[in-house]
């Protein structure tokens, strides 16, 4: 679908559109606007992609994408929830405006917070999981090759004393 809105905007010429609805200004503002909603929902897609993967294979770093840019969009609709206040307080107006914005804002954050939070703790649990897998197999290659000289130097006393 937004594939083909950008066709259409893109191939979208007033001059020989004068009756339509689409003004000048929708249109220099709409492709824009589209073509940033494309690249949004394909990055949306690969981090996705790459947030099924990791959890399939278990490596958080696969995980990473996903969980950056939820907390840049976690982020983003902070500050535009502060703007949002600001802005309507500025303005003057009225209380009960100024409330509806900020509950309406926070219900939004709320929520995506509450649909981020397990995927945070899946990608916790496998970081967590993996960084004492790998801190015990380096301990493990330390203590084998401890092992392996300390056999070494008792095999070659075992020789001599042979």
């Amino acid at each position: 679908m937004t594939i083909v809105f950008l066709i259409y905007l893109c191939t979208f010429d007033n001059e020989t559109y004068d009756d339509t609805i689409v003004g000048v200004e929708v249109s220099r503002t709409g492709l824009p606007t589209v073509v940033f909603l494309f690249l949004f929902c394909l990055l949306s897609l690969i981090f996705d992609i790459l947030l099924l993967k990791g959890i399939s294979e278990e490596r958080h770093k696969l995980m990473k994408p996903f969980v950056v840019g939820n907390y840049v969009a976690l982020g983003m609709q902070l500050c535009l929830t502060i703007f949002n206040v600001l802005k309507d307080i500025i303005e003057g107006s009225t209380f009960g405006d100024v409330m509806i914005h900020l509950i309406l804002n926070c219900v939004s954050l709320g929520i995506m917070a509450f649909f981020f939070y397990p995927i945070y703790q899946v990608y916790h649990q496998i970081r967590c999981y993996n960084e004492e897998r790998e801190h015990r197999g380096i301990q493990n290659i330390e203590s084998n090759a401890a092992a392996e000289q300390k056999l070494t130097e008792d095999q070659t006393q075992g020789m001599y004393v042979n």
